[in-house]
């Protein structure tokens, strides 16, 4: 399992360490690095996720004009193939708000199947007059919401306007 160091300017008892299954981990970690490279390479990272189904690891990338028609083609993508997917880490070029001002950074948003919230990992980096330079290691940032598909339960009855409406309820129609 890896934890992800705290923020420099964290006091110790204020230290969150996260662990990850080995799964997550990689994926994490495979984030990270993808993201670095073409922030270094081509100067952008256009969104992607990572989801991981049984052996398979399936990358897709989420171009849109908005963060929010990013995440919501990002969040589409990890529902969509929710049912064998156990894990999924969504990562993007962002920025953390802070008291000293906002902190440009990679950020991925993980989470497990089996886990009850997704967790947001920050690469904390710096422009500069030769490209990029990084913080030591990644960060912990905080929880966030699971973009897995909710579960729903098959047996689970119909209201009763949708089993009027389907005539579902004994009546004729």
């Amino acid at each position: 399992m890896a934890d992800t160091k705290p923020a420099a300017d964290a006091d110790d008892e204020d230290v969150e360490t996260l662990e990850l299954d080995e799964i997550l981990e990689k994926i994490t970690f495979y984030c990270i690095q993808e993201a670095q490279e073409r922030l270094e390479e081509d100067g952008e990272v256009v969104p992607f996720t990572v989801v991981v189904q049984g052996e398979d690891m399936y990358v897709e990338t989420h171009p849109a004009e908005t963060p929010e028609d990013q995440r919501a083609s990002a969040v589409n993508t990890i529902r969509t193939m929710t049912g064998n997917s156990s894990h999924y880490a969504f990562c993007y070029d962002g920025f953390l708000e802070t008291d000293d001002g906002d902190l440009d950074a990679l950020i991925v948003e993980c989470a497990s199947r089996d886990m009850d919230t997704a967790h947001a990992i920050a690469y904390i980096y710096k422009p500069t007059d030769d490209g990029v330079e990084f913080d030591d290691a990644p960060v912990y940032v905080d929880e966030t919401g699971l973009m897995f598909a909710p579960d729903t339960d098959a047996e689970e009855e119909p209201p009763d306007e949708l089993e009027d409406l389907l005539g579902l309820n004994g009546e004729e129609q």
